[in-house]
C-alpha cells in the first residue's frame, strides 16, 4: 500500500464546541478511548483529530464548569465527519461557609453566606 492509499484510507473528526447560548468554548479536551488521539478546542471552539483508523470508537468531550459527555462514532475509511457539541454547564451547591478572622487584637466576625459554584 502507497504512503498515499494510506493516508486516504484515515478518518478525520472537525467540530465546534458551544454553550447552551451558542457562544464557543475554548479549552475543552476531546478524546478518542483507546487511542492516543484527542484535541483541545481552540479560542473558536474549533477542533480537529485525524489520522483516525476506520473503526467505531467512544469520544469524550471535557472541560472545566461543564458536563462531560461521551458518544460513539464510526468512521469508514476516509471519513471527514463534523460535530457540533453542546456542553452543559455543571453546578454544585456548596455547603455554607462561615468566616472568622482577627486583626491587630480586633475580632472581626463575616456573616455567613451561601455560596454556588457555576
Amino acid at each position: 500500500m502507497s504512503t498515499n492509499s494510506f493516508a486516504q484510507s484515515l478518518a478525520r473528526l472537525y467540530g465546534t464546541i458551544s454553550d447552551a447560548q451558542g457562544e464557543p468554548i475554548p479549552g475543552i479536551t476531546i478524546l478518542l478511548y483507546n487511542t492516543q488521539k484527542g484535541a483541545i478546542s481552540d479560542a473558536g471552539g474549533q477542533f480537529l483529530i485525524s489520522n483516525i483508523q476506520p473503526g467505531t470508537y467512544t469520544i469524550q468531550v471535557s472541560g472545566v464548569s461543564f458536563e462531560k459527555q461521551e458518544f460513539k462514532i464510526k468512521f469508514q475509511p476516509g471519513d471527514q465527519l463534523t460535530r457540533s457539541i453542546i456542553l452543559k454547564e455543571f453546578t454544585t451547591k456548596m455547603k455554607e461557609v462561615v468566616v472568622t478572622a482577627e486583626s491587630e487584637g480586633q475580632a472581626l466576625k463575616l456573616s455567613a453566606k451561601s455560596v454556588q459554584v457555576i
